[in-house]
């Protein structure tokens, strides 16, 4: 599904030429005329709307003009109908550190070389705004779950061109941060640094997790299983002498074009076969997508493999979406009890629209995504505007809500702690 979608994009470029009337037209009539995901109520507060953007043209500048699309957008409340906020990397201004968002707060968690002091500062507001107030705004700006919104929100939050767009700013160029560090409160001042291309390729569009982004520069051994090889797709290995088999996917299809998800998942089976393992842990917190039909067969055979006796382990976070939930429906529809949940709310509900296409506008360079086809994994989507893959391989489920729910917190992150392995290894031993 999404990241399928996204295949072959080319990297979205900087200062376009401002033709903000052409690029609503073309958002008309390319996006919104042709997602299906609004009901008719949304669809016409999302014409109310546009109509509104259309009477403020003459006086918006491009972050405005984006950020009033995607509040259009939001409209529908759908996870796959939206401006991809990842493109704004290469589009506005950023700050020079970088924000990890964890369960006990907002941290710097890197920064440029003359900031570098900086890392480790707990963030108590920006601009005024606390952590609440800023992802708060942004819940305007994108939908889904919490987890899945805040997979985008650093790309809102560390521009103060588009916080000052948003009202959230007095200045475009520079951002007042008030942060806790060594014990004191202090307000420091930073200022942006200018537009430029800084992401290239699908990370243009779907960028790492934040915490695998911050993470590649640690020396080996720092990091938990989870964030090591980071530019691989599929992973598996051998854990607790060979007594637990862990795989991992950070999407459904290999955008790299390095890897062969076929050739993976008939090695995954072949040790299965051959070690008869009666734990395994299937790490989807990072799957945001791609193909379901690819992995359904293994999350289909994975609780048979493991015997009556055996468990599964599904570890999910918010940025378990799209086809990541597709895999983590059709192993719990397969494994029942045998299949435990540890995690994070999935990335979306369980009934959703998906399966449209990418379009960029032509001079904004503003992308989105929007979506034609129902999913819905409670009733097993018999209707005609369903995805053909469900109707045919349908997912009936009551819900895939975390049995165990677990977070990361800061200190986690600094020692190489992974409260979702912890609590499968726990369980697993058991």
């Amino acid at each position: 599904m999404l990241v399928s979608l996204l295949l072959g994009t080319l990297i979205l470029t900087t200062q376009p030429e401002l033709k903000l009337a052409d690029d609503l037209q073309q958002f008309r009539s390319d996006v919104l005329a042709v997602d299906r995901s609004f009901t008719p109520e949304q669809r016409a507060e999302a014409d109310i709307q546009l109509s509104q953007i259309e009477a403020q043209l003459t006086d918006m500048s491009q972050a405005q003009f984006q950020l009033s699309l995607a509040r259009v957008m939001n409209t529908s409340n759908n996870g796959h109908s939206v401006l991809l906020a990842s493109g704004w990397a290469n589009q506005f201004n950023s700050l020079p550190v970088n924000f990890l968002i964890t369960s006990d707060g907002m941290y710097i968690a890197a920064a440029a070389d003359h900031h570098s002091d900086l890392v480790g500062a707990r963030v108590i507001s920006i601009n005024g705004h606390d952590q609440s107030v800023l992802e708060s705004r942004w819940d305007n700006h994108q939908s889904s779950t919490l987890g899945w919104r805040r997979q985008f929100v650093y790309y809102f939050i560390e521009s103060p061109e588009l916080l000052h767009a948003a009202g959230l700013g007095d200045h475009s160029e520079r951002a007042v941060l008030t942060i806790e560090q060594d014990g004191a409160t202090r307000t420091i001042v930073l200022a942006a640094q200018p537009v430029e291309i800084r992401v290239r390729g699908i990370e243009a569009l779907l960028p790492p997790p934040r915490v695998i982004a911050i993470s590649r520069d640690r020396e080996a051994g720092q990091n938990p299983i989870y964030l090591q090889e980071p530019d691989r797709v599929f992973r598996w290995q051998w854990l607790a002498d060979e007594a637990v088999l862990y795989i991992q996917y950070r999407a459904n299809i290999d955008f790299s074009g390095q890897e062969d998800v076929e050739a993976f998942q008939a090695e995954v089976r072949q040790a299965i076969t051959e070690h008869e393992p009666t734990r395994i842990i299937l790490d989807q917190r990072f799957n945001l997508g791609g193909d379901l039909n690819i992995t359904r067969s293994l999350m289909q055979f994975l609780p048979d493999a493991v015997g009556e006796d055996g468990r599964v382990f599904a570890l999910v976070s918010g940025r378990t979406f799209s086809a990541g939930i597709s895999s983590v429906g059709y192993l719990r529809q397969a494994g029942g009890d045998r299949v435990t949940i540890i995690g994070q709310p999935l990335g979306d509900s369980l009934n959703f629209w998906a399966e449209g296409d990418l379009v960029v506008l032509e001079n904004t360079n503003a992308a989105f995504l929007y979506a034609r086809e129902r999913h819905n994994y409670v009733t097993g989507c018999p209707e005609d505007d369903c995805h053909g893959s469900i109707r045919h391989h349908p997912i009936r489920v009551d819900n895939l809500d975390p049995d165990y729910v677990v977070d990361l917190s800061w200190s986690d992150y600094l020692a190489g702690r992974d409260p979702w392995m912890d609590r499968a290894l726990e369980l697993s031993a058991q």
